[in-house]
């Protein structure tokens, strides 16, 4: 896959730089009068679009590495460990409101807490 990305983008690069060459020629040309300004402008279109192939095959390319694969695993794995430090804040806040909540009401703070944990683990599951 990764090979066949390369041998695309070399190709785009060749029509990119023939196509640059024709604008500039047209360009030149038109200066001459020997041109039209519509082929100058679809020349300098055909360069713009060989452009943004070759930006999006380059990433495309990027992607499919297999050196980037680490990359895109510690992407993963960071995003694991936010989602983790996340559900503990959580059971943390449910913590301290239970707390608060106790005592507020008088009730044995062990006992709200206790439900305020197993609401988090329904929740959870």
């Amino acid at each position: 896959m990764l090979k066949i990305h390369s041998k695309r983008i070399e190709g785009l690069q060749t029509q990119l730089k023939t196509a640059a060459g024709t604008e500039n020629c047209l360009c030149r040309d038109i200066d001459l009068g020997c041109t039209k300004p519509d082929d100058v402008l679809r020349a300098h279109q055909a360069v713009l679009n060989l452009e943004e192939e070759i930006k999006r095959l380059t990433l495309l390319r990027f992607l499919c590495d297999e050196k980037n694969e680490y990359i895109i695993y510690s992407i993963k794995r960071i995003t694991f460990i936010w989602a983790i430090s996340f559900g503990v804040l959580i059971v943390i806040l449910l913590i301290i409101v239970g707390v608060f909540y106790c005592s507020f009401k008088k009730e044995k703070n062990y006992v709200m807490l206790t439900y305020l944990v197993n609401m988090w683990i329904i929740s959870q599951t």
